[in-house]
């Protein structure tokens, strides 16, 4: 089985109307996509791991014609997550269509870029895996980043870890956080992701007491 790793930008800020309406919000933050399915009636459904306010997300599911239903609620460690069933829109019911045509398996997190891309990263024999990256639409960019023999759970450990907590614990190794002695503080740190030195210390303790339960289990 092949997988392949791919960055997907919508030309038009947004993959789904909701997507959209969500990335223009100041208070409220995409981190990732853990859940993703097209149903039987041409629906969809995703549960996304997001930051920030979750009543802002709240007012504008209420508002919104496209949302069937929803279900926004607190994570045990950080931010929130957001269940929602949606009606279908461009170009994210082609994107759901392509994988569903194909039976490919996608290997969630699905995570957000920055700049509004998603990482995508899809599983399935080989020439299902070329024909559904020549089916990718119009409107969207396209790039490839990694192709190559499938194995599950190939992160290992930074499977544990929420899409935030590896961008901190990355920022960490690469300023030299973790050398002996020690080149950065927590105030470095902070600069460097934009949020406070409390933030980036609450966050490397949670990833301390993951990572390492998990090895010592």
């Amino acid at each position: 089985m092949r997988y392949f790793q791919v960055r997907l930008a919508p030309e038009d800020g947004g993959f789904h109307r909701l997507d959209s309406l969500t990335a223009a919000m100041p208070d409220v933050q995409r981190q990732a996509i853990l859940h993703l399915d097209l149903l039987n009636d041409g629906t969809g459904v995703a549960l996304f791991s997001m930051e920030g306010r979750p009543e802002s997300l709240v007012e504008m599911y209420e508002s919104e014609e496209l949302v069937r239903s929803y279900d926004v609620f607190d994570s045990e460690e950080e931010g929130f997550f957001a269940h929602v069933h949606f009606e279908p829109d461009s170009p994210a019911d082609e994107l759901l269509r392509i994988i569903d045509r194909y039976k490919l398996m996608l290997d969630t997190p699905l995570e957000f870029g920055g700049d509004g891309s998603l990482r995508v990263t899809a599983a399935g024999p080989q020439e299902l895996v070329r024909q559904a990256a020549v089916d990718i639409p119009d409107g969207v960019d396209f790039h490839l980043e990694l192709i190559g023999e499938y194995e599950p759970q190939r992160e290992g450990l930074a499977t544990m870890l929420t899409d935030r907590q590896r961008d901190v614990l990355r920022t960490a190794i690469e300023m030299g956080y973790y050398t002996i002695p020690r080149e950065a503080t927590h105030e470095d740190l902070a600069a460097q992701l934009d949020c406070s030195a409390g933030t980036v210390g609450e966050h490397l303790r949670k990833i301390e007491a993951r990572v390492l339960s998990e090895l010592m289990a």
